[in-house]
């Protein structure tokens, strides 16, 4: 059989094959795109704090339901005011209330509801004394609490929400959390791996990971003993309290001596304090606690190796420690005192601090890197009206609403705008005044007159509460709070 020729400008003359090969090769005109025959959001609801952000995901189909990608999508908010959408279906939250967001792409729509809660807080505490699970809580206006930071060990009361890489991955929560149980609180204290509470009617609750307990606890379990407590404090795995007839109690981790009850065994439910002295208020601390009296007098018990119990002790328990309450040296008379992580501080009736213990990153305040076993006057000359102890550091709230930092400055824990050292106290940045402070293992909350929680320090596990892990060194708002 004969093959036909065809002739090509510019190829001269070619089998048909290969024009049938080169017709093949150039294909057949494609097909028009397939119209978007809907669009969907995910999620279609959420709710978010005040000042939290969530990303929207808006997903195109064509008539068959096949997903269609690379289709223009426009973002719009029925209320800015309450929520703001950028171009990639990024929602920020603006003002209370609810607002729809739409997704529109080639005509087709759809909508997703967005929910902005506003919380009202009345205190705030961060975890003090010893690194552990660094996290921070607080109680609202209504007796709620709310916690947020490292939730390895349940102690957020919780499921926790997120996840933060801080060399490994851990569970956390870069916003405040709701705890869970529908309890009303009148106040709550991180420790270092658990959280405990004071309800209204006294009873005192604790969640985390609690000592003698085979596993973490992530809901609020009820302390034994039917005590009716006046105040509650969490130290590192130990925790006290003082009953409404001015008795302290306390439970937990005993290797040093620090349940005050003159043995180093650990205790599951509460045990009284030895010596039948009445307190107003005890602070539980990394291995020892201190309290105050109703006398004005301070006592401490638990570990003395750094000095921390103020007084000279005699007893071993691996190291200087005393199983019994001792009277802090000096024959001062205290409004407060705070156990922190190998320190402890106290405002005497006059409004002078006093610290004593472990000075090495300058937590004492006197101007020295120095342990010492009596308490020392804090340096400047100044009149305060409380004192929180940390884990290396130091704050508390002047007479004019100020506070003050002092200690180990790392990740900006003084709040000072830098990360350095300081043996003496320096004001915190930003002209704020505040009621309260609390000084954590490796960060810093503060209650301000105005009703609001800020924090600053480190922030690997969302422990500042305002929805990233950025350290800060000036005070910034926890998420959910008005903004002005």
């Amino acid at each position: 059989m004969k093959l036909l020729t065809h002739t090509i400008p510019g190829l001269g003359a070619v089998s048909p094959w290969v024009v049938l090969l080169m017709l093949a090769a150039c294909g057949s005109p494609a097909a028009p795109d397939e119209p978007v025959a809907s669009v969907t959001i995910s999620p279609a609801a959420e709710t978010l704090l005040l000042g939290e952000t969530a990303q929207l995901v808006a997903t195109t189909k064509d008539a068959a339901g096949a997903v269609l990608t690379g289709r223009s999508v426009t973002w719009t908010t029925s209320d800015p005011i309450i929520v703001t959408v950028d171009a990639t279906g990024l929602v920020t939250s603006a003002g209370a209330g609810s607002a729809t967001v739409t997704a529109t792409s080639e005509g087709k729509s759809s909508t997703a509801t967005l929910t902005v809660r506003v919380i009202a807080f009345a205190s705030v505490n961060t975890d003090e004394a010893l690194p552990g699970n660094p996290h921070t809580c607080a109680i609202t206006t209504d007796g709620s609490a709310y916690c947020w930071g490292a939730a390895g060990g349940e102690e957020l009361g919780t499921i926790a929400p997120d996840s933060c890489d801080v060399g490994i991955i851990v569970l956390c929560s870069r916003s405040p959390v709701a705890v869970d149980g529908g309890h009303t609180f009148q106040s709550v204290s991180p420790g270092t791996v658990h959280t405990c509470a004071l309800a209204t009617d006294g009873a005192a609750f604790c969640w985390g990971a609690l000592e003698g307990f085979s596993r973490a606890r992530h809901t609020p379990q009820l302390v034994a003993g039917a005590l009716v407590f006046q105040s509650v404090s969490a130290g590192t795995g130990f925790n006290c309290g003082v009953t409404a007839d001015s008795a302290a109690y306390c439970w937990g981790s005993n290797t040093f001596g620090q349940l005050g009850n003159g043995m180093t065994d650990f205790r599951t439910s509460p045990v009284p304090v030895s010596g039948g002295v009445t307190f107003v208020s005890v602070s539980a601390g990394g291995s020892a606690a201190c309290g105050v009296t109703v006398a004005d007098t301070a006592y401490c018990w638990g570990a003395n190796d750094f000095g921390q119990l103020g007084a000279a002790t005699t007893e071993q328990c691996g190291v200087s420690c005393s199983t019994t309450p001792v009277v802090v040296s000096g024959n001062l008379s205290f409004r407060s005192v705070s156990a922190g992580g190998f320190h402890a501080c106290g405002v005497a009736i006059d409004g002078t601090a006093y610290c004593w213990g472990r000075g090495t990153e300058g937590q004492l305040g006197n101007g020295t890197t120095t342990a010492a076993t009596t308490p020392q006057p804090v340096s400047g000359g100044l009149t305060f009206a409380m004192l929180s102890a940390g884990g290396t550091h130091t704050c508390g709230v002047t007479s004019d609403e100020t506070v003050y930092c002092w200690g180990e400055g790392l990740e900006g824990r003084l709040g000072n705008g830098s990360t350095n050292q300081h043996a003496t106290p320096q004001p915190v940045s930003g002209g704020l005044n505040f009621a309260s402070v609390s000084a954590g293992s490796t960060a810093t909350c503060a209650f301000s007159l105005d009703d609001r929680a800020y924090c600053w320090g480190s922030n690997d596990f969302g422990q500042l509460g305002d929805g990233t892990t950025a350290d800060r060194m000036t005070p910034v708002l926890v998420l959910g709070q008005p903004l002005m």
